[in-house]
Parts: C-alpha cells; structure tokens; sequence
C-alpha cells in the first residue's frame, strides 16, 4: 500500500505573564530576597549538576540572571508559592523558559505565571499543574522508567548507537496527542505514552541527559502541506559534532514503522521544513553521524534495487523490518520510485531479501513511503 509521508501538527504552549507594580517596602523586599537565595549546599549541589549535563539555557545568560534562574529552580523544585528576584519584568520570560528547557525533570510547572513588580526586585509567583506530593509520585515513576530504558544502551558501544536507540523507542511507544494537561512533558511521553512535540523532545532530552550525551531544545517554525506550525526538536552532540534531531516528525505513528529522515541532520537538510529556528547560534555543518551515512543509506548511483538486497537481509535477520534510501540525484530516485510502482522488479528484491534473510516475511505486504523533495525512499516489511 503507498503511503506519502506528511508530517503531523505541532503546537506549542504560549508562555503567559501578568505584569502589577508595588507589593512590599525595600527592606522587606531585600530581607525576602536574601532568604529566596539558594542556600549554600543547594549551590555547590548544582555546581556538580553543571558536570554532569547541557545546561545551555543556564550558560547564556549574565551573572545577574543565573542567580535568579538558581532561585527560581530551587522554587519550583520546593514548591514555593512565591519568591523574589533580582530581575525586571522583560527578563522573567528568558530566566523562566531557560530553567524549564533545561529541566525536563520540572513538569509540574505550568507555562502561565504572574509576577508583582517594583524598582527593585520581582515577586514570582508560579502556576502548578499538580500538588507537590502528587508530583514527587510522577518524578518517582519517571526517575524509574529513565533508568529502565537508559540501562538497555548499557550493551552499545557508541553514543551514536545509543542515541539511535533512544530515539526509536520514543517513536515506538510515543504516540503525538494534543489532548491532556501535561502533553508537553517528558512524563507524559514516557510514561503516558502520548504527547505534544514538546514530550518528544523532552523525553529524549532527559534520556540523552541521563546516559551523558550533550544536548539540548530548539523551537521554531515547521512547513508542511502550506501550513507554518510552531515546533520543538533537539540538538545533539556526537563526537563533537553538533546535529539536529527531530523525534516527533520521524514518528510516523504507526504500530512498527519508525523514520530516521530528521535523525542527526545538518543546517542545510532541516532549513528546507525547519526555520525561524531559536537560539541560532547552533552550527550543524556536518553529517558524520547522520543516519544514512552511517547506515550506508546514501545512494550515489542506482541501477535496480537488487544491489540492495544483500543490505535488506541483513537488516531483516537483525529485527529491523524496514529500509531507508536518500537518493544524491532526482533522477535515480525517480527510477527507484518507478520501478516500485511498476514492479520492475520490485517484487523479486522483496523475496529475495526475504529469502536470504531467512525470516518469515509476508512478500505480499510491503508498504512504502517516500517524500520526493527529499529523494527519500523507505520500504516497511511485514511477517508472514
């Protein structure tokens, strides 16, 4: 059955602030402030933090407002109803969403807040999506389940392997949803199974974290069938090299197929759907650990799929019931493309793949997607 591949809707929450002047004199303001501040075992805590992660939103803002950012993630990890810091109300947006795209671990704020302001200092007040003792229940369950996938990459030699294991069980057991009151969260992709972009992408930002890979989130605008939709991916990287990673639009939503069109692509490949992309000072240049290149995908010159054959059992007898092709030229995707759909000899590189691989493949059910902009091409088995 032919499938054309269109990338799903994606939303993002829209950050809300209520802004009011006044709330208490200067002494009492300072004396609160001062008690607001994280206290000195909470610094040298997250000093080790720094060691051990991306904490690329924390390390692009001034002195001034690290301080605050330390002070509001201590509240929310304490629950606080209320705190005060150093910062005017035109920074409040940068600080609050630095600590969340930091902390995938935090979803049990909310992306509404108010704050009272004066000359001197901003009273926060946060918004909780859930109770302090409901959420430390969920950070429990999702601590757990952390561990349980991260120790399956335990075995993997590489990050790039690792990396690539995360990202397809995310696209098995996520499936995109815009119902629910923590969509965007890692929580809910992981443990509910269902999210927005923003769960995708922190699901696996949490996950990169916890088996030391750097990453970390990028939002910007997404094209698809002449619609512009607000979205969120990752950057990682491998090796030193950073790269863009796109789980929610390489998951298909389908029972078995995964694609791997947006894993660890460059600048150049994602500008042509992804733009407007923030923070820009990223520079993906290289495609060392792209998949195609590293899974030998690239196709430079195609005669007939049966070159492929040998490739396609192997991957058959290793569990993988699918494979991918980016074609350099239009041309040679062209010809593949039409000798699937007019089975020129389409169907004898199925059963010979099949054969070969010695699994019990029903060749009669093959499905295939592919994106022409692209000279994508990617053909799922099925079991017999």
């Amino acid at each position: 059955m032919k499938k054309i591949f269109k990338p799903i809707a994606l939303l993002l929450v829209i950050l809300i602030s209520i802004c009011c002047i006044g709330f208490l004199g200067d002494n009492a303001e300072k004396k609160i402030f001062e008690e607001d501040k994280p206290s000195a075992q909470e610094l040298s805590d997250f000093n080790e933090l720094l060691d051990s992660k991306t904490f690329y939103y924390y390390n692009s803002l001034d002195d001034s407002q690290k301080d605050a950012y330390l002070t509001m993630y201590y509240s929310f990890m304490s629950f606080d109803d209320s705190f005060i810091i150093d910062a005017d109300g035109e920074e409040l947006k940068e600080i609050f969403t630095a600590v969340l795209y930091d902390n995938p671990q935090i979803f049990w704020v909310s992306n509404e807040f108010k704050y009272l302001e004066t000359d001197n200092y901003v009273k926060f007040i946060p918004d909780y999506r859930i109770d302090s003792e409901t959420a430390a229940q969920m950070s429990s369950e999702l601590e757990e389940k952390v561990r349980e996938i991260a120790k399956n990459t335990e075995s993997l030699s590489t990050n790039y392997e690792k990396e690539l294991y995360i990202h397809d069980y995310i696209c098995d057991n996520t499936t995109y949803t815009e119902d629910g009151e923590i969509t965007d969260s890692a929580y809910s992709a992981l443990i509910y199974g269902s999210s927005l972009c923003e769960g995708y992408s922190r699901a696996a930002q949490i996950l990169l974290d916890y088996i030391g890979i750097p990453n970390y989130l990028v939002v910007g605008n997404t094209a698809s069938d002449g619609t512009t939709q607000p979205h969120m991916w990752n950057i990682v990287v491998i090796d030193g090299f950073p790269y863009h990673l796109d789980v929610t639009w390489d998951d298909i939503d389908s029972d078995e197929d995964v694609l791997h069109f947006y894993f660890n692509v460059s600048d150049s490949y994602i500008s042509a759907d992804h733009f407007d992309i923030e923070p820009s000072e990223y520079k993906c240049s290289y495609d060392y650990a792209n998949y195609f290149v590293k899974e030998n995908s690239v196709v430079k010159n195609y005669s007939s799929f049966n070159a492929f054959t040998e490739r396609c059992a192997q991957g058959l007898r290793s569990g993988k019931m699918y494979i991918e092709f980016i074609f350099e030229s239009s041309s040679d995707f062209q010809n593949a493309l039409n000798d699937i759909k007019e089975d020129n000899g389409f169907f004898d590189f199925v059963s010979a793949s099949a054969s070969k691989s010695g699994v019990n493949i029903n060749v009669s059910k093959v499905e295939y997607y592919y994106i022409e902009k692209y000279n994508y091409i990617y053909i799922a088995f099925s079991e017999g």
